[in-house]
């Protein structure tokens, strides 16, 4: 199955590249939603202390894991 960006709603592309750069322990009430509907849908997941995109979600917004 191809991911593809364009399945990707609202904020959901901006969180992905946010966190394709730096790690984020806490976001503000307003993203928590996006936040969450990305970790369900296996694009993002928390390690205890900071949210990580995954390599699927990384796929979605066009970079690659080496």
């Amino acid at each position: 199955m191809v991911l593809q960006a364009d399945a990707l709603r609202g904020n959901e592309k901006v969180v992905l590249e946010l966190l394709a750069i730096t790690p984020v322990s806490d976001f503000p009430p307003l993203h928590r939603p996006t936040v969450g509907k990305l970790c369900e849908r296996g694009l993002l997941r928390h390690d205890g202390s900071c949210w990580h995109p995954t390599a699927s979600g990384l796929g979605m917004i066009g970079r690659t894991v080496h």
